[in-house]
Formats: structure tokens, C-alpha cells, sequence
């Protein structure tokens, strides 16, 4: 099983499965606050913009997947504007990396042909 990393919660082998606990929603919550930099809950539900770290770690998943040179690359002012005008929700944005991440293991063909800033439009 492949290890998926983001932002150091790490999906754990089959092996690895059975010695580790999985971590507490509210610990994970947290964690996740933190790092990303989002206040309250109450705080995040009337402003439902992304972070600068989470749009960071956005782009640079996206970016990562194109290997070629000559198409159009994601770039941050695009995905930082493109996640403002469409009122994304960082939620909404985390279920775009894991749908790339499922996109890249079932057809790397289609990823790596498409620029990666139409990719990010389509996984929005």
C-alpha cells in the first residue's frame, strides 16, 4: 500500500496498520488548524477562504504531477484567485488532493497530459 503524506499524517502500511492507533478526530482537528493557520471554528465558518499554506501545498501537489515543459503550469496567484472568486472551502480543496492522488495511481497517462492548471480547475 502506498504511503500518502500531507502535512505529516501519514496513511500507514498494511503492517504498520495493526501497531499504530489512529489518531483522535478532535487531535487531528487540531493539528490540522494549526498548520494550515485557521482560527475557531466559529471564525472559520463566516470567512471560508484558503490559507496561504493550504494554497501552497495545493500548488505544489499540482505542480508535481506535470512533467511536461511545455504545457500551462499551476501557478499560486491562479489558484489563489481561482479559490477566492469560487468561495472553495478548504474542505473542498483537500478533497481535490485526494482526488488527484487517486487520479495519478489509476490513469498517470491522463495526468501528465493535461497542464496542471486545467487539472486543478477540473479537481475543484
Amino acid at each position: 500500500m502506498r504511503k500518502f503524506d500531507f502535512l505529516g499524517v501519514t496513511r500507514p502500511t498494511e503492517a504498520a496498520r495493526d501497531s499504530r492507533q489512529v489518531m483522535d478526530y478532535s487531535e487531528l482537528t487540531e493539528r490540522l488548524r494549526k498548520t494550515l493557520y485557521y482560527g475557531s471554528v466559529a471564525k472559520a465558518s463566516t470567512s471560508l477562504n484558503s490559507s496561504l499554506p493550504l494554497t501552497r501545498v495545493i500548488v505544489e501537489k499540482f505542480t508535481e504531477t506535470d512533467s511536461n515543459l511545455f504545457l500551462e503550469k499551476l501557478c499560486f496567484e491562479y489558484a489563489a484567485e481561482l479559490s477566492r472568486e469560487a468561495c472553495l472551502s478548504p474542505c473542498s480543496l483537500v478533497v481535490a488532493l485526494i482526488y488527484l492522488d487517486r487520479l495519478c495511481q489509476s490513469n498517470p497517462n491522463f495526468v501528465s497530459s493535461i497542464p496542471s492548471s486545467k487539472l486543478f480547475l477540473i479537481s475543484v
